[in-house]
Formats: structure tokens, sequence, C-alpha cells
């Protein structure tokens, strides 16, 4: 938990510090600074390491999972938009599988943390509402989680654990905008490859609102 946190306070500061860089190119964007909070959740597609297939008991293929989360935001923009995420982010039960003999198991949900940070531009303007495309990238930190043992289907004894690790992730798609005088409301849909042991495809989605003055 200690690192956990150590990680997301660093984050955090490292977020707001490239915002108050980033955004004095952008005319009037420091009044536009908005905080906010995310939900998400995302759909990870099977995925796997092709050169260990062969390794028996290595068990390199994963199912498609389920990843849910929530987070804090910082916004900024008018023409151009930026924007920071942090995020905690829980895994949903995977299977594992050895394709050298057909075994599997099932792990137990982990959860993560991603710092994102992504720049957009607009795509189509309303009264109201704005349809951004936005790109970024994030970064991924998997504190350690003890070592448990799980039986296989072929009755195998894995020890399965998850070592502390950073990884990144890469994300792009599109954000809808919608303005209101103290709030506003955003829903982003957006492909993201993540790596950390492996790498994982996944379509995200994430609904937001964020205050302003």
């Amino acid at each position: 938990m200690k690192r956990i946190r150590f990680f997301c306070t660093v984050a955090l500061f490292l977020s707001v510090a490239l915002l108050n860089a980033a955004v004095p190119a952008v005319k009037g964007s420091r009044k536009n600074l908005k905080l906010g909070f995310v939900l998400q959740g995302e759909y990870a597609f099977a995925g796997g390491a092709a050169a260990d297939r062969s390794l028996k008991n290595a068990f390199p293929l994963a199912s498609a999972h389920p990843v849910y989360g929530a987070g804090m935001v910082l916004d900024t923009g008018r023409k151009l938009f930026f924007r920071s995420e942090l995020l905690i982010l829980f895994s949903g039960p995977t299977i594992f599988t050895d394709p050298s003999d057909g075994d599997t198991f099932k792990s137990s949900p982990r959860f993560f943390s991603q710092l994102n940070l992504l720049a957009g531009f607009a795509i189509s303007r309303g009264e109201r509402s704005t349809l951004l495309c936005e790109v970024g990238g994030g970064t991924v930190f998997q504190p350690k989680i003890p070592t448990v043992k799980v039986q296989s289907s072929l009755g195998n004894q894995v020890a399965v654990t998850y070592p502390t690790r950073f990884g990144f992730a890469v994300l792009a798609g599109p954000r809808w905008h919608c303005s209101g005088n103290r709030f506003d409301f955003d829903l982003s849909l957006r492909y993201s490859l993540r790596r950390v042991y492996r790498f994982h495809s996944a379509v995200v989605l994430q609904l937001g609102g964020s205050w302003h003055k």
C-alpha cells in the first residue's frame, strides 16, 4: 500500500506539472483548468506471447476479461485540449492457458494504477458540445501481489505471483464533451494497448464529469 500511495502522489504532482508546462501555449487554458472524476470499464481482448507457446507450464495465453476502474482528471484547453488521468483499475478473473498440453487455471482479480496524459483537438463544435479526437500514453504500476497456489484443470499446482512492475499504455479515440454552467460531462471511447507482463489490447468506455468556475 505504501508503494501505491507513493506512486499516486508522484503521479498527481507530475500531472499538474506537465499540464502547467503545456497550457501556457494555449490562450486562456489556465482559466479553463477543471478537476473531475471518471468511471471506466474496458474489455481486454485475449492475448499472449507467441514465443512462449512451446514452453510447458508457461501459461502464456490469457483469456479476454473485463477491467473496471475510477479516478481523478485534470482537463484544460479551448482549441487544443490537454487531459491528465490518474486511475485505480481492477482486472477481472482471467483464464491462463498452456497451449502445449491444454492445461488452464483461473487467476483472481487484481488491481493496479495508471497515469494517462492525452492531447486532443476538436473535430466539430456545437453551442454546448464538442467532439474531440484524443491520443496519448500512460504509465502503469502493478504493485506486488503475494504468491498464491492454485490447482490447474489437469490437477497441477501452479504458483501465481505478480511482482512489482511498471508498464506503459497507448491510447486513442473520440471524446464527446458537453459543457454546462458549473459542470461538464464527458463520454470517451478508446482503443488501448497496454504492456505490463504481456501485451493486451482493449476497448475502453469512460464516463466522467468535471467542475469549473
